[in-house]
């Protein structure tokens, strides 16, 4: 998994020494049509709130493969770090926890709302 840090733009080099992210998904395709709006867009949006609110911007994204990032979008972003991937386990336990604090909130507030019900008949 490639996790991919900035903002800002242009052709600065990356972590790995290459230059942008040329020779990945040709703007002639439809997803590279796609991408090229999206990272105009972007960039406009981000220019629009430099104007606004100067400050640090973080703009991260995960891929599995860089090949598998359009040239407009990759050119969004200055730094590549490499990470290992959390395994199914993790994912699985992360689910799990969650899943079950949702679960108990949503058993107390039935239980919250059951007893604001016989409240209300008993008056």
């Amino acid at each position: 998994q490639h996790t991919n840090g900035g903002g800002g733009g242009g052709d600065s080099t990356n972590s790995s020494g290459s230059k942008g992210m040329s020779g990945h998904a040709p703007a002639g395709t439809a997803n590279g049509a796609m991408a090229a709006g999206l990272a105009t867009e972007l960039h406009a949006q981000q220019q629009q709130r430099l104007q606004e609110q100067p400050g640090l911007v973080l703009v991260v994204a995960g891929c599995h493969a860089l090949q598998d990032v359009a040239v407009p979008v990759g050119r969004c972003f200055t730094h590549t770090f490499h990470a290992q991937a959390p395994s199914k386990e993790h994912y699985l336990s992360v689910l799990r926890e969650v899943l079950g604090e949702w679960t108990a909130e949503y058993k107390a507030q039935q239980e919250q709302a059951a007893k604001l019900r016989l409240q209300q008949q008993q008056q």
